[in-house]
């Protein structure tokens, strides 16, 4: 009786043996698809606020953070202006260090002036103040400080109408700039003259040479700063990319140019929490516009440690690095593409709970 059991069994055992060696020893490739949205790994946009003020701000997408962030704030009153190069649109694509435009500051050129104007003024003191002049020189002095007065003066009436005529739009902004510069240069011109004389004069003290020694230097930080803020108004593009032209684009300013790099991109891509097992940092993978494509290659460089709910399904956010130019002429920032994540080999037994556990989760 026994042996006829066994008999009957034994086909069973027969095939449950290697079943079983089966699904534990061979494997089988698997892999994890997604969809993906291809972004540039850097943008930089310039804007313009509801106030006047300009913010150009560089956005990192691989870290999801603003790396570099400025305003450019103008002063009430200040007759300023922003223009862009022509040919930055005309020719859709910028080099790193290319110049995009210029930001022209009446009060901060002003304001250059006069300190030059100043910073002269006082180095000329301290040199008449240092030497021992003849009393002739006085005289030369006073009719230089009388012909700089009177130039200054007829200056300021040319400027006061200049003024008028701007303001009733007879003349543009920049013939009236260049008439209010001509002004305080002159104005300048004059207190030098006028401090040439009384110098001569006066005479100087000791400590009266050591606190115009103090002026000058504390006059060339000045300056020094105002220069490098003017040189600051010329903006030039910290990436190398292409001008973005999205129509629709809504935000609480006004979008003045965008420059997304094209060195190198990032995709990111929503993953089921179930997969994360089979996901690592530097895992290869693939994505393309569909089926038919080309395939491109990237790499996992991060993983959110926070899910999201995605169509009521829970989502970990893998971020890929592409780092190298796409040339194909169908992929464009913001484009969502098809994701393969190939994962290694599963055992048999593992890919059956695999998809048991996925089809439980759709």
């Amino acid at each position: 009786m026994k042996l006829k059991n066994t008999i009957i069994w034994l086909p069973a055992l027969l095939l449950i043996v290697p079943v079983a060696m089966a699904l534990n020893h061979y494997k089988v490739k698997y892999s994890i698809s997604s969809k993906g949205l291809l972004y540039p790994g850097q943008e930089w946009v310039l804007s313009r606020t509801t106030e006047g003020n300009l913010i150009h701000s560089l956005k990192d997408n691989i870290h999801n953070s603003i790396s570099e962030y400025t305003v450019t704030e103008f002063q009430r009153g200040d007759f300023a202006s922003f223009s862009i190069f022509e040919d930055v649109f005309e020719k859709g694509f910028v080099e790193k260090g290319d110049t995009i435009g210029i930001i022209n500051s009446q009060n901060e050129r002003g304001r250059q002036i006069e300190l030059l104007g100043e910073l002269e003024r006082q180095k000329k003191l301290l040199s008449v103040y240092s030497s021992g002049e003849r009393d002739e020189e006085v005289s030369i002095a006073f009719e230089s400080m009388v012909l700089a007065r009177q130039e200054m003066e007829a200056q300021q009436q040319i400027t006061e109408r200049n003024r008028i005529m701007f303001e009733k739009a007879h003349i543009s902004k920049e013939e009236y700039e260049l008439s209010l510069n001509e002004y305080n240069t002159k104005k300048q011109n004059f207190l030098i003259a006028r401090s040439q004389h009384q110098a001569l004069l006066s005479g100087a003290k000791k400590e009266q040479l050591e606190y115009i020694e103090a002026h000058i230097a504390a006059l060339e930080k000045q300056v020094n700063h105002l220069n490098e803020l003017i040189e600051a108004f010329t903006l030039t593009s910290p990436v190398k990319g292409k001008i973005v032209r999205q129509q629709g684009v809504i935000n609480n300013n006004e979008t003045i140019l965008r420059v997304a790099a094209t060195d190198h991109y990032v995709l990111i891509v929503p993953v089921d929490i179930y997969n994360l097992p089979f996901i690592r940092i530097g895992q290869e993978v693939l994505f393309s516009l569909d089926a038919e494509s080309e395939a491109y290659k990237g790499s996992i460089m991060g993983i959110d440690n926070a899910a999201q709910m995605i169509n009521g399904r829970q989502k970990i956010f893998v971020i890929v690095l592409i780092e190298y130019a796409i040339d194909s002429p169908g992929l464009y920032p913001n484009m969502m593409v098809d994701v393969t994540i190939p994962s290694e080999p599963l055992t048999i037994k593992a890919y059956i709970a695999r998809l048991i556990n996925e089809v439980y989760n759709n």
